[in-house]
């Protein structure tokens, strides 16, 4: 029981030594990684800076204007002016296919075009991997204002 009340009363200390030159760079989370003992503050801080990685492995969507559309049997291809998302550069030509299944998506894209609007709205495109059909698939379109 001593131990424990020791380790604790020791933690603590060591959490409280930190209202050093650092201490108010760390979140109140992070205190006690970056806070580890007394002059070992900033090592530690650069460590988190340094050997964070990005949450994304690769981009799943690109923003930009619809600048090309064709028809291929019943699905619906687009080209988006900004190229294509990370997930999306093993496909042909720049084309992104717009599944049968996703009628509103299609529906939208039709209508924008159809309307002469596509250059004017700037349309943020989510994408699914290259599939069998050798395309990447849009699983969502968000317009613009």
């Amino acid at each position: 029981m001593g131990t424990i009340i020791r380790t604790a009363v020791r933690r603590h200390s060591a959490v409280q030594s930190c209202v050093g030159y650092f201490a108010h760079f760390c979140p109140l989370a992070l205190r006690r990684c970056c806070c580890i003992s007394r002059g070992r503050e900033l090592p530690t801080l650069l460590l988190l800076l340094l050997g964070s990685t990005s949450a994304h492995a690769e981009a799943t969507y690109i923003s930009g204007h619809i600048s090309d559309v064709t028809f291929i049997r019943d699905a619906v291809y687009l080209r988006v002016d900004a190229g294509l998302p990370g997930n999306c550069s093993a496909t042909s030509y720049g084309w992104i296919r717009v599944p049968p299944e996703n009628k509103p998506i299609s529906s939208f894209i039709l209508a924008l075009w159809a309307r002469g609007d596509a250059a004017s709205v700037v349309v943020t495109v989510y994408t699914d991997a290259v599939d069998g059909t050798g395309y990447c698939s849009v699983n969502q379109l968000d317009p613009a204002g």
